[in-house]
Parts: C-alpha cells; sequence; structure tokens
C-alpha cells in the first residue's frame, strides 16, 4: 500500500488531512516537526510527503533543502507543500528547490489528491525508465564482451549513444549546464560561448551524464532540479564519472539566499541565476585557469604551447 507522510504542526488540520487520505486508500504517517518528520522518513521511506511550510523547528524550505543534499535515498521522493502562504515568490521558492507542488490551504482535497496521483505516477514511470535503460546497458555490455575482437556494435546495442550534434568541438574547456528550463540553457549558453568556450546545455541530467562519460567537463551549474533528475543526485553522479569537475548549484533569486555548499558534498560553489555577467564569469574563472595549467603542465617537453 502506498504511504504518505503528514508533516503538519496543527493537530486539527493533521487529522482532516490525514483522515481524507486513508478514506481515499493511502496509508498515513504523521509528524508535527521537521526533526520528527525527518526521522519517519529514514525510517520508514514513505513513497510522498506532505508538508506545512511554517513548522516550529525548521521551515519546510530548510527540511525540503536538508533531504535532497543530505539524504539521497529520499531525494527523489515527491515532495508537495501545503500551506497559507500563497504569495508569488513563495510558490516560486518552493518550485525552485524542487518540491512537487505547492497546494494552498484551506485544502481542496479533490485537487489534492489529483496531485498526489499525478506525482505518484511520475515517479513510477521514471523507475521503469530507469530499468530500461540498465536492461539495454547491460545487454550491451554483455554483447560486447561476447563479440569478436574488432567486430562494430549493431545498431541500438551501443549501451545510451549520444549522437554526434550533441557534443561541442573539442577545443578549448567545456562548461556544462543541467537546467530546469530551456530559457535557462539559453542564457548560460550566450554568457558562456561569448567568452570563447564550448557550452552543452539540457534539461536532462541524464544527457549531461552521458556527455561526461564521453568529454569531461571543467565546470557544471547545476539547477535544483531537471526533467528527470535531482540536482543534488546529478551532482554526486558526474562527480563519480568525473572528479575533477566543478559543480556550481544556480539557485533562482526569488530564493532570497543562497545554500551553503559547505553543506553539500558535491557542490563546490553557489550563484544566483539569472544573474549579471560578470558574476556567471567569476564563477567560472578560477575552473578555467586551473584546467589550462593542468593542460600546460600535461605537455610533453618542447610541446608547442
Amino acid at each position: 500500500m502506498t504511504t504518505i507522510l503528514c508533516i503538519e504542526d496543527e493537530p486539527d488540520m493533521r487529522e482532516l488531512i490525514v483522515t481524507r487520505l486513508e478514506s481515499a486508500g493511502y496509508h498515513t504517517l504523521e509528524a508535527g516537526t521537521a526533526a520528527e518528520g525527518l526521522r519517519l522518513i529514514n525510517r520508514s521511506r514513505p513513497d510522498l510527503t506532505l508538508c506545512d511550510i511554517r513548522l516550529p523547528d525548521m521551515d519546510g524550505y530548510g527540511l525540503l533543502m536538508e533531504l535532497r543534499f543530505h539524504h539521497p535515498k529520499a531525494a527523489l521522493m515527491p515532495f508537495i507543500f501545503l500551506t497559507g502562504m500563497d504569495a508569488r515568490e513563495d510558490r516560486l521558492k518552493g518550485l525552485a528547490l524542487g518540491a512537487g507542488d505547492y497546494i494552498t490551504k484551506p485544502v481542496d482535497f479533490e485537487l489534492l489528491l489529483a496531485v498526489i496521483h499525478t506525482h505518484l505516477n511520475m515517479v513510477e514511470r521514471i523507475r521503469e525508465r530507469h530499468e530500461r535503460e540498465l536492461v539495454r546497458l547491460y545487454r550491451a555490455l554483455g554483447e560486447k564482451a561476447d563479440a569478436p575482437k574488432g567486430a562494430k556494435p549493431a545498431p541500438g546495442t551501443a549501451g545510451i549513444p549520444i549522437p554526434r550534434e550533441e557534443l561541442p568541438a573539442a577545443a578549448g574547456p567545456l562548461v556544462v549546464g543541467a537546467c530546469s528550463d530551456s530559457v535557462s540553457v539559453r542564457r548560460l549558453r550566450g554568457v558562456v560561448e561569448r567568452a570563447g568556450l564550448s557550452f552543452l546545455g539540457s534539461t536532462s541530467g541524464a544527457h549531461i551524464l552521458r556527455v561526461a562519460e564521453k568529454r569531461q567537463p571543467v565546470v557544471a551549474f547545476l539547477s535544483y532540479q531537471t526533467d528527470d533528475m535531482i540536482g543534488a543526485i546529478l551532482a554526486r553522479e558526474l562527480r563519480s564519472r568525473s572528479p575533477g569537475t566543478g559543480c556550481i548549484q544556480i539557485a533562482p533569486p526569488e530564493l532570497g539566499r543562497l545554500p551553503d555548499p559547505s553543506r553539500m558534498p558535491d557542490i563546490d560553489d553557489a550563484i544566483f541565476f539569472p544573474c549579471p555577467d560578470r558574476d556567471l564569469m567569476n564563477a567560472l574563472t578560477p575552473w578555467i585557469e586551473a584546467a589550462k595549467a593542468l593542460a600546460a603542465t600535461a605537455r610533453p617537453m618542447g610541446g608547442r604551447p
């Protein structure tokens, strides 16, 4: 049975929500504080969490950031805010952090149940897609191992191929951007390419990981969430494939404050985006200079500069 955690500090509201969820056929867990909710998430692994923003010990935004960056096993769990705060900036802040949705009080339970159903189905589709990709990859590896030496792989069996146009020409340092929307991809591309650097951007985290397996990026700009992946998970997977890549978190200005990179194991820096070109270049420059210095020391004696 699907389990839903409700984190709400008002007992009457929590009881009402839980009653409606159970009448819809869901198993429920209850918490009145963020700390209690975090313990239940780690212990019971609910399929989805509903969370009030105003909690006595930590606001809902802080709890969501804690989950996304420090509890990877729960990072893909749908997280839906329930709140009386209906200002546009509050909604943008929640969605920017990777919340699945933002339902205002008084709760429209018909809408809430529809949103829950949609997000549970989406997670199931993502899991099925990942399983299909793993099966395809394992089959490709097996066929490669069994193939005669020098034989070319059959079409569609070489793991997850990258079309040629997806990789920039191998000239100079490569910067990648995994963004939540195509507008951010275009903005990043404009600044990076004006600086004379190669750029590849996508709203798919899986796309960025496939590129990193072929050519190591110097820097990756990462949104909190892409179409198919949480930013914290993408940073971890990117580092496993490309340990030398610098990972820079890009946060929307609506967030109000930048995340602390020291609390995120795979994030090196954080900037607001969109931002002035000079701010983006200030974040890029140390990584580009380090890459050029490394390339210079790797050249053989007497080689061309």
